[in-house]
């Protein structure tokens, strides 16, 4: 089956509230925009993660699920149905943010999304989001224990059985840079769950991190 009749097919509208739950992400989101900004979501869902920021800026959604756009359109986003595997139906130079929340790892080629993100936005601009970790603290204990990491599931119905790309700050940022992206980066922790202790060391890094949010500029 292709990959965008997957996701057509499978109820992923239910793992946005998963998304937008986590008490980081919506401060790092609002400190990115900027009143004005003209902004990119790839991925968006129904369009809650960046419903605050559609508030001061002009949105556009853009994903390949029809339903997730008929929830995004209401919450100030204006929707574009489109695959991000295929390239941005997008002019150069067309957008001052781009948000990739989630979506580098469910692609077969990660860079060629990256490359057409760094096409569409200004100089100047900036893109953040977010990827699973595989080099986080619990993974790696279970690595060590013989076990598969929690972030690459063993079938796509499976939790993270979609992510068919794996991420460590380092490779992301290469992976980046291999794009074009050569501004300013900036790499934070956002932990999702697991004993408190464990929680706070994976805060303390980014590289330990469940999630890797990233903000990175372009020249």
């Amino acid at each position: 089956m292709p990959i965008r009749d997957w996701y057509r097919s499978a109820d992923y509208l239910r793992h946005e509230p998963l998304l937008v739950g986590l008490p980081q992400r919506p401060r790092l989101l609002r400190d990115a925009a900027r009143p004005g900004d003209r902004v990119l979501d790839v991925g968006c869902l129904g369009g809650a993660l960046l419903e605050a920021v559609a508030q001061d800026c002009w949105v556009v959604g853009m994903d390949i699920i029809p339903a997730a756009l008929r929830q995004a359109a209401p919450r100030g986003l204006h929707p574009v149905l489109a695959d991000a595997s295929a390239g941005l139906p997008f002019r150069d130079h067309s957008f001052d943010l781009m948000h990739a929340g989630e979506v580098l790892e469910h692609l077969f080629d990660p860079l060629a999304l990256l490359r057409e993100l760094h096409r569409v936005t200004r100089p100047g601009g900036r893109l953040i989001g977010t990827v699973p970790n595989v080099a986080n603290l619990a993974d790696r204990l279970r690595l060590l224990l013989g076990r598969a990491p929690a972030v690459i599931g063993p079938h796509p119905d499976a939790p993270a059985g979609d992510h068919i790309r794996v991420f460590t700050t380092r490779r992301l940022g290469q992976l980046a840079r291999d794009a074009g992206w050569r501004g300013p980066a900036k790499l934070k922790p956002i932990v999702t769950g697991g004993p408190l202790p464990l929680r706070l060391l994976e805060a303390r890094r980014a590289s330990w991190a469940d999630l890797i949010w990233f903000e990175i500029g372009r020249d």
